[in-house]
């Protein structure tokens, strides 16, 4: 179970890493749109509008900075990847 958990982690961060084009150590709006509308396409579902990703980056982003850390994010990478 902990090598999956690990495995999981290693694949969330280089998800992320994937998503953070200006490799800033965060994604900013833009790189999320990207996430997200990738994320939707992957799982054939219709495309977030800008109003849907921004109230799910705002939701994400705990600290209120603009930004998502790995850590912000990754309770939702995880989810998509398991």
């Amino acid at each position: 179970m902990i090598r999956r958990k690990e495995e999981l982690h290693a694949v969330a961060k280089d998800m992320f890493n994937k998503y953070d084009a200006d490799n800033s150590g965060e994604i900013d709006f833009q790189e999320f749109a990207h996430l997200m509308i990738d994320i939707a396409k992957t799982f054939n579902l219709p495309e977030p509008s800008g109003r849907e990703i921004d109230q799910a980056m705002k939701h994400i982003d705990i600290n209120s900075d603009g930004v998502l850390s790995f850590e912000e994010l990754e309770p939702m990478l995880m989810d998509v990847i398991e």
